[in-house]
């Protein structure tokens, strides 16, 4: 069996953030370590960020395709509008999970207001069923540095059982 540690470094991407990057290694190999610490510490070119967004009080919103395909199309056309490009989305029973890459380092609680502000308002104009909610969106998200592993699929289905319920 094959032992893994996990290295996190802190350093600054286009000097404007801190970045969190976890690093896997060989626990036994020196040499591999002392290579990921050099790889890591070379400034970052693009900003991958996965963002997880709940609809109020649990409403299954997206079991219906014609809502999902419609919500899809809205955040793909607006998604440049921010200077980001979308890497994926899929669709949750409580709400939404995205992972794109963010060139101009803005705040993830930018992105996720923009998100749940350009989504919220075309939607329930256009299906009335999502009128009669106070709102789509609740006010809190999940977000992680980096792309979609198995701890950060685990920490969103976490966030997911703590929203409130009807």
């Amino acid at each position: 069996s094959v032992d893994y540690v996990r290295f996190y470094f802190i350093y600054p991407a286009f000097s404007y953030t801190n970045i969190r990057s976890t690093v896997y290694a060989y626990q036994k190999s020196s040499v591999l370590t002392q290579k990921c610490k050099k790889e890591a510490l070379k400034p970052m070119d693009e900003h991958i960020v996965t963002i997880a967004l709940a609809t109020r009080l649990k409403r299954r919103v997206f079991a219906s395709d014609i809502i999902k395909e419609e919500a899809e199309k809205l955040i793909r056309e607006n998604i440049d509008t921010i200077n980001s490009t979308l890497i994926s989305i899929s669709f949750e029973d409580y709400g939404l999970i995205l992972t794109l890459n963010n060139k101009d380092n803005l705040p993830t609680s930018d992105i996720a207001y923009f998100l749940r502000t350009a989504t919220s308002a075309p939607l329930r104009n256009k299906y009335s069923n999502l009128n009669k909610m106070p709102s789509l969106w609740t006010r809190n998200y999940f977000c992680e540095n980096g792309y979609m592993t198995n701890d950060t699929m685990a920490a969103v289905q976490e966030y997911f059982q703590q929203i409130k319920s009807r």
